[in-house]
C-alpha cells in the first residue's frame, strides 16, 4: 500500500502537550502568536498562561518555525479579520495611505504584526493538514480491514450470481407462460371462464342437493338417524327457497317429499293418505339427472351466485368463495343509486360525517317488497315500525352509526337496533350533510320558509369544493338578503307554521331589542346544529335547530338575533314534504311499484312542558 509523504521537514517527534487544530475545531479557539490592537482581556492565572505559552513554543518547534522578534503575548488571541481580508482590497491604495499617515515606528509594528499573522495562519494550516492526514490514515486502515474481511466471502458470492440469474430466468419464463395460457380476469375470455366456473359450481351444488334423499336413506338404513336429520336441514332450506322462486319445477318438490319421507318412521309411511308412486316405480335420481340435464343446466344458471354463498363450506363446491362475492339486493342498489343521484355523497362533509349505505342486505335475505321508509332518526321504535310496515330499505337522514363498534350486542340500544334490522334483512342508507349541501336541499327549503313571499338574494355560507357538475353551487348553510326590511315576528310565525305547527321557539335577541319591532334585512339558516356554519356570516338573523349557550351569547353580542326551533324540527319537514316525493319519483323510473313511506315514531325527543300543567 502506498503511503502519503509527511508534511514535516525534517520529521520531528510531536510534543505530547501540543493541541493541533482539526476541521472540527474553529480557528477562533486557537492561540495565535499575533500582536493585536485594541483592548484585551486580562491574563489568566500564571500556570495557565505559562502552559499556553509552552504550547505555542512547542508548535513553533514542531513546524521548524524561527522565533520571531520579541512581542507582547496576548492569551486566547486569534488572527482578526481586517480590511486586508476584504474582497475589494486594493494593495496600492492601502500602502500609499499607510506610508503617508504612519511613522517609521508604526510601519515597523505593522510589518511585524502582518508577518506574525502570516506565520500563525501557516501554522494553523499545517496543523490542520497533519491532523486530517492522521484521520485519512485511520480511514485507509479501516477500509483495508474491511476488504480483508470481505475477501474470503468473494468466492461464495460469485457462485450465487449464476444461481440467482437462473432463478430469475425460470420465474420470468413461468410468468410469461401463465400469461399466455391464463387469460386476464378483466378480459372477455377471463370473464367467460369465471362465469363458466361459477355455473359449474352451482350445477354441482344443485346436483348435491337433489341427491340428498339418497344419502338420507343410506344413513337411516345404517341407523344414523341424528346425522341424517342434520344433513337434511340446509338442503331442505335451499329446496324451499327454490320452490318459492319457482325454480326446478317438480324435481324440487319431489326431492323435498323424498327427503321428508326418508326421515319419517316406518309406521307413518304406510298411514300417509296421499297416494304416491312407489320408489321402485320412480326413475332414479341419476336417470332423472340424465333425462332432465337441460332443466338442471337452466336451474344452475338461475341459481348461479344466488344460494352458493349462503350454504355451508361443505356444499360450496371447489374454488375460492367467500363474503366478497355477496352483493346488495337489487332493490337496495336501486334506492342507493336514486339517493346518490339526488344527493351525491361527494357533497357531504366527510371530514366528520358518516354517509352512505351503513347496513346492507343480500338478495337472499332481503325483503321482497319494494317499500322504503324515510325517517329523521333511526331509533329502535322506528326499526320495529319498519319491520311491521314490511319495508326493504330505510333512508335515515341522521347516521345511526358514527363511531367504531367493538361489539354488537343487545345491551346497547343502537346495537340492538342494528341486530334487529340485520335479522329482518332491512338495509339502511344515510345521506345527512349531502341533503344539507344540495342546491335544492334542506337549507334551501329552510331559507324559502324564512324568506316567504319576499324576494331575497341567495348564497351559501360555506361553498362545497367537491361538488360534481350536476350539483354546482352546492354548499353548507344558506344566506339571504332582502330587498327591504322584513318583520322578525312575521318570520318567526311563518317558521312555526311551516315546521309542523310549533307552539314554542327559542329566541336570543341583543340587549334592549324587542322581537315585535325588530326588522330583518339579511338572514342565515342552517338546519340541525348549524351555528358553526353561520358564525362568520354578517347577517341580522340566524336560524338553526339548536346551538350552545355560549354561541347564543356570542351572537347577541354581535348584534344578531338567533332563533332555534329544536334540532330535528328544522329537518323533518323537508324529509316528509320534499325528499320522500323526490325519492319516489326517481325510483319509479326503474321500479314502478315502489312505495316510500314515513315512520309514525319519528319525532323530536323534547317536549316544552308548562309546569302549571303539573299543579
Amino acid at each position: 500500500m502506498s503511503t502519503i509523504a509527511s508534511p514535516r521537514d525534517p520529521p520531528r517527534r510531536t510534543p505530547t502537550n501540543s493541541n493541533r487544530p482539526s476541521f472540527e475545531t474553529s480557528r477562533s479557539a486557537l492561540a495565535s502568536p499575533v500582536l493585536t490592537q485594541g483592548p484585551t482581556q486580562p491574563p489568566g492565572p500564571p500556570q495557565q498562561q505559562q502552559r499556553k505559552t509552552s504550547n505555542r513554543a512547542a508548535l513553533r518547534e514542531y513546524y521548524n518555525l524561527r522565533a520571531s522578534a520579541p512581542r507582547i503575548e496576548i492569551p486566547d488571541s486569534e488572527v482578526p479579520a481586517t480590511e486586508i481580508d476584504a474582497p475589494d482590497f486594493n494593495v496600492d491604495e492601502y500602502v500609499a495611505k499607510v506610508v503617508e499617515k504612519s511613522s517609521l515606528e508604526e510601519l515597523l509594528r505593522l510589518y511585524t504584526r502582518v508577518v506574525g499573522e502570516v506565520r500563525a495562519l501557516d501554522a494553523e494550516k499545517k496543523a490542520l493538514v497533519y491532523d486530517n492526514y492522521s484521520k485519512l490514515i485511520t480511514a485507509t486502515e479501516t477500509i483495508r480491514k474491511m476488504r480483508a474481511n470481505m475477501d474470503p466471502l468473494n468466492p461464495m458470492a460469485s457462485t450465487l450470481d449464476p444461481a440467482i440469474a437462473q432463478i430469475y430466468s425460470q420465474a420470468s419464463s413461468i410468468r410469461d407462460a401463465l400469461r399466455e395460457t391464463v387469460p386476464s380476469p378483466d378480459s372477455e375470455e377471463g370473464k367467460k371462464r369465471d362465469a363458466a366456473t361459477r355455473q359449474q359450481r352451482t350445477r354441482e351444488l344443485a346436483a348435491q342437493v337433489l341427491a340428498t334423499p339418497e344419502r338420507l336413506r343410506a344413513l337411516v338404513s345404517e341407523g344414523k338417524i341424528s346425522q341424517a336429520r342434520k344433513e337434511w336441514v340446509m338442503p331442505r332450506k335451499l329446496l324451499e327457497s327454490w320452490k318459492e322462486k319457482g325454480l326446478g319445477g317438480s324435481d324440487v318438490e319431489e326431492c323435498i317429499e323424498e327427503g321428508d319421507e326418508a326421515l319419517r318412521p316406518v309406521d307413518n309411511k304406510s298411514s300417509s293418505s296421499s297416494p304416491r308412486i312407489s320408489r321402485d316405480e320412480r326413475p332414479s335420481r341419476d336417470e332423472r339427472r340424465s333425462r332432465d340435464s337441460p332443466q338442471l343446466d337452466f336451474l344452475a344458471h338461475l341459481l348461479q351466485g344466488l344460494f352458493l354463498f349462503n350454504s355451508s363450506p361443505k356444499m360450496a363446491g371447489n374454488g375460492a368463495w367467500g363474503a366478497w362475492q355477496v352483493e346488495s339486493s337489487t332493490f337496495t342498489k336501486a334506492v342507493v343509486a336514486a339517493m346518490q343521484k339526488l344527493y351525491p355523497e361527494e357533497i357531504a362533509d366527510k371530514s366528520w360525517d358518516n354517509v352512505g349505505l351503513l347496513v346492507g342486505n343480500s338478495e337472499n335475505d332481503a325483503k321482497t317488497t319494494n317499500k322504503v321508509l324515510v325517517t329523521n332518526d333511526l331509533t329502535y321504535q322506528v326499526a320495529v315500525d319498519a319491520i311491521e310496515q314490511d319495508v326493504s330499505v330505510i333512508v335515515s337522514y341522521h347516521p345511526f352509526i358514527f363511531g367504531g363498534l367493538k361489539s354488537i350486542t343487545n345491551k346497547d340500544p343502537q346495537q340492538a337496533t342494528l341486530l334487529r334490522l340485520a335479522k329482518a334483512g332491512i338495509a339502511v342508507y344515510c345521506p345527512h350533510t349531502a341533503v344539507d349541501a344540495a342546491p335544492e336541499g334542506l337549507n334551501t327549503w329552510l331559507a324559502d320558509i324564512v324568506s316567504g313571499p319576499h324576494q331575497s338574494q341567495r348564497s351559501v355560507a360555506i361553498p362545497c369544493s367537491s361538488a360534481p357538475s350536476s350539483h354546482s353551487g352546492a354548499g353548507y348553510g344558506a344566506i339571504g338578503r332582502f330587498e327591504g326590511d322584513v318583520s322578525l315576528s312575521e318570520i318567526i310565525l311563518r317558521l312555526a307554521e311551516k315546521l309542523g305547527g310549533l307552539k314554542h321557539v327559542m329566541v336570543a335577541s341583543p340587549v334592549g331589542a324587542d322581537v315585535k319591532t325588530t326588522k330583518i334585512s339579511s338572514f342565515g339558516v342552517c338546519a340541525g346544529s348549524g351555528y358553526d356554519v353561520l358564525k362568520k356570516a354578517e347577517v341580522d338573523l340566524l336560524v338553526t335547530g339548536e346551538t350552545s349557550h355560549h354561541s347564543a351569547l356570542r351572537a347577541i353580542q354581535q348584534g344578531q338575533t338567533l332563533v332555534q326551533v329544536f334540532h330535528s324540527n328544522s329537518e323533518r319537514g323537508y324529509l316528509q314534504e320534499v325528499l320522500r316525493l323526490k325519492l319516489e319519483a326517481a325510483m319509479k323510473e326503474n321500479v314502478p311499484e315502489v312505495e316510500v313511506v314515513v315512520s309514525k315514531y319519528d319525532k323530536d325527543p323534547f317536549t316544552i312542558l308548562d309546569v302549571n300543567d303539573l299543579k
